[in-house]
């Protein structure tokens, strides 16, 4: 057991390969996020940004080190279908909305396997659309909304079960300047007004200046932690 007062995510000289070892993503990397946090990931393409997001986000495992998440390791063998969906809600730069599923449906998709009752899981889906302006949306389908409409149903969708961390991966990378700053603004109302705690991952200064702390990687090495 890890004991860290208020350490959400803890990471102990992590490293990752790839392609039977020629490819070296990550190189010892130790990190703590704390309860709360608003992290910024940067670096130039190919320091390990997305890697750092999957390994924290169990969707990959290191090959070297530990990652625990609130004292406890993640490992292989647990139920990481089930952890994903109660403690962690992911932001892609490709939105992954269900193309047949309208606005409202798209954010109860996470809580199919969490909760049963239909009436609660559009009363929540609703309450989120609304926070994020989008209410008078939420009967249209992906096609029919703008980038940053579709953005702000993904970070919607990945507050749905009240997780404790949201995961974004370039959430800006595909939106006009105006939108992404709309899609800024609901991140930080994420973190804010909902208490999540966020790992922002992005080559974009001005993305990663609404971050409390901004951690910079390159080749596969932390190379500065900074808070504001």
């Amino acid at each position: 057991m890890v004991e860290s007062s208020g350490a959400l995510v803890e990471l102990r000289s992590v490293d990752k390969v790839y392609e039977e070892g020629r490819v070296h993503a990550l190189r010892a990397v130790s990190l703590t996020i704390r309860q709360g946090e608003f992290l910024a990931v940067t670096g130039p393409s190919g320091s390990g940004k997305s890697t750092l997001l999957s390994l924290i986000g169990a969707l990959e495992f290191p090959d070297g080190g530990t990652i625990h998440f609130k004292g406890a390791p993640l490992a292989r063998n647990g139920d990481l279908a089930a952890f994903r969906a109660r403690a962690i809600g992911f932001v892609f730069q490709a939105f992954f909305l269900i193309p047949t599923l309208t606005a409202l449906e798209n954010v109860q998709v996470p809580m199919l396997t969490v909760e049963r009752s239909q009436r609660r899981r559009r009363e929540r889906a609703l309450e989120l659309l609304e926070a994020f302006g989008l209410a008078p949306r939420m009967g249209h389908l992906p096609n029919q909304l703008s980038g940053g409409e579709k953005q702000r149903v993904a970070i919607a969708r990945a507050l749905a079960n009240s997780p404790e961390l949201i995961l974004a991966d370039e959430p800006t990378g595909n939106l006009d300047s105006d939108s992404a700053r709309t899609v800024m603004e609901a991140i930080v109302q994420a973190n804010c007004r909902h208490g999540a705690t966020v790992m922002i991952v992005t080559h974009d200064a001005g993305v990663a200046s609404r971050a409390r702390r901004t951690v910079r990687l390159r080749d596969g090495r932390v190379v500065d932690d900074s808070s504001a």
